[in-house]
């Protein structure tokens, strides 16, 4: 299986008044096709920057990035990139329905009826086809999210943190129907997120972030059993894949505050 993103050595600096800050630092990686792999990081290590730089919304100062061989704008100009963040953006005067399609109208594509009403029965909001955002729980809100970054057919999909502002069983139950759909319709998802135990569930692949400057630190592969449910939290392995993912994080994160002269 080829690698769908391709990131070699790709840097990115903001400047902040008389000071300039390093977000990216010669970032390497490879997403193999049809994997779900999560960024995985504190705050402030360039997670939600590199994503940026995946969707076509920010350029890297140095280094590439290939999303199926492709410049990522590319991609985003042809609505192949889906992207759902942590506020779900839905248009609050627009239904259900019409906020998914909104990404065809924007690509000046027909919707046809089967596909959408497919979607929403996929992701389990029928009966919801009219209802507004505000009719809406937030767990609601965000599978109407995802379901409108994956109308369009994206060859990616980027979740940045789509579960942050979930209660722990909303967010349970919707990591359980982020796998039910992915196993409808494949696609290579990238996750942004800060909680361990979400990565390890949810992904094939970890990728831990170190901050200042942001970089890739280790990939761990994780070798769960598919279907994951309930029960996979209580395994032993999952508990060591996450002792391995927080060991990781803390040992990058001792150093940072070691070398900052920040006081644990």
């Amino acid at each position: 299986m080829g690698a769908a993103i391709a990131v070699r050595g790709v840097t990115r600096t903001f400047t902040l008044g008389a000071r300039s800050v390093v977000a990216l630092e010669a970032v390497n990686l490879e997403i193999p096709a049809g994997t779900l792999v999560s960024l995985l990081g504190p705050s402030g290590c360039g997670k939600s920057t590199l994503l940026r730089l995946f969707a076509g919304l920010d350029k890297p100062d140095g280094g590439s990035i290939l999303i199926d061989g492709g410049d990522p704008n590319e991609l985003r100009a042809s609505h192949r990139i889906g992207v759902a963040f942590q506020d779900s953006s839905l248009l609050p005067w627009r239904s259900v329905w019409s906020n998914i399609c909104l990404p065809l109208e924007l690509a000046g594509r027909t919707a046809e009826r089967a596909d959408i009403q497919g979607l929403i029965d996929m992701v389990g909001l029928s009966g919801f086809e009219n209802a507004l955002p505000a009719q809406l729980s937030g767990g609601m809100r965000q599978r109407v999210a995802i379901a409108r970054a994956l109308v369009a057919t994206p060859s990616v999909l980027l979740l940045d943190e789509p579960f942050g502002a979930l209660d722990e069983v909303v967010r349970l139950h919707l990591h359980l129907e982020l796998q039910r759909i992915r196993a409808a319709r494949p696609v290579t998802t990238l996750l942004v997120t800060h909680t361990v135990s979400e990565a390890v569930f949810l992904s094939d692949q970890v990728v831990v972030m170190a901050s200042r400057p942001g970089r890739a630190v280790r990939t761990i592969a994780v070798d769960l059993p598919y279907p994951r449910t309930p029960a996979t939290l209580r395994s032993a392995r999952f508990h060591e894949l996450c002792d391995l993912c927080s060991e990781v994080l803390f040992s990058h994160a001792s150093g940072m505050a070691a070398s900052t002269g920040v006081q644990e």
